[in-house]
């Protein structure tokens, strides 16, 4: 049992996206068999070379067989059928409204935190008994006081 991975671990290996078609559920299995190949082959040159053989002579007879079916022109074409899904006709996404980001170039300045702290951090203007004034000192330290006292 070393060697061997459970089946239900390489199920979820492969996810397809689209509908649950016939088509699905054989390319499933198909990755199933060569994931349970290769964990088998681990550690083994030979025999990983001699699978890999086969692979490329598989691929260039099923490649001549289908040829024709495989024309993509444009670049749509290519993401519909690795995505498994059409392109919608209408795309309902749109980008969000109201975001400013910082410097985005209007009239008004963002103040930044550090600066909001300074602001905030000035004392309270109150009243001076010297000069009747709400102003940033008191009566201790007030002009009137000083020039009264020279």
């Amino acid at each position: 049992m070393r060697g061997i991975i459970p089946v239900d671990v390489l199920h979820s290996r492969h996810i397809s996206i689209g509908s649950d078609s016939r088509v699905d559920k054989l390319s499933n299995d198909v990755y199933l068999e060569v994931g349970q190949c290769l964990m088998n082959f681990k550690g083994d040159e030979d025999k990983i070379t001699a699978f890999l053989d086969n692979i490329h002579s598989w691929k260039s007879n099923m490649l001549s067989v289908v040829s024709g079916k495989l024309d993509f022109t444009n670049k749509d074409d290519v993401i519909q059928s690795l995505v498994g899904v059409p392109r919608p006709e209408k795309i309902d996404i749109l980008p969000p409204q109201g975001i400013r980001n910082k410097g985005c170039g209007t009239s008004k300045r963002l103040i930044g935190a550090g600066e909001r702290a300074i602001t905030k951090s000035k004392r309270p203007k109150r009243l001076c008994l010297g000069c009747k004034e709400f102003v940033n000192h008191d009566i201790r330290n007030s002009p009137v006081r000083k020039a009264s006292s020279n």
